[in-house]
């Protein structure tokens, strides 16, 4: 990956971050208890549960992000479910190798891990949603800029 490439890829997260207002807590332990599941009691019983297998840069599940479930988070509805967004999409492991090859080029590769590390470092679908909404949105990194 090129230098300005990275800055581009950092500078993206970082302001798709602070968009959303996300700050990592700055302990372990609170991270390890942020985990506890994102719903708690009876009330997670009654979610509509929505996994989401995406790939970040795909133009139909930044469609879906943007058109279906963007409006979901807007109009309320989205505290009727509990979302699993896994964005892992269409990738190939190497396993031997230590190597991922995805679907839109390296740029998704990259975007994928950040968004997988916002799902776990921010377990609760409001706090991790505005971020991925904007990574998103900006389609920042297409498959060139990283070839």
């Amino acid at each position: 990956m090129k230098f300005g490439t990275l800055v581009m890829l950092l500078c993206s997260i970082l302001l798709c971050s602070r968009a959303a207002g996300l700050r990592v807590p700055a302990q372990s332990s609170s991270i390890r208890h942020s985990h506890q599941g994102k719903r708690n009691g009876a009330a997670s019983d009654k979610l509509v549960k929505v996994e989401f297998y995406m790939e970040a840069l795909c133009p139909f599940c930044r469609a879906f992000t943007l058109h279906k479930l963007a409006p979901l988070f807007d109009n309320g509805v989205s505290s009727l479910m509990d979302l699993k967004l896994v964005p892992w999409g269409n990738a190939r492991g190497q396993p031997a190798a230590k190597n991922v090859t995805c679907q839109h080029g390296p740029a998704e590769c990259s975007y994928n891990r950040v968004l997988g590390c916002l799902v776990h470092l921010f377990p609760q679908q409001e706090r991790w949603f505005p971020a991925a909404h904007c990574i998103e949105k900006k389609g920042w990194g297409e498959r060139e800029d990283f070839e």
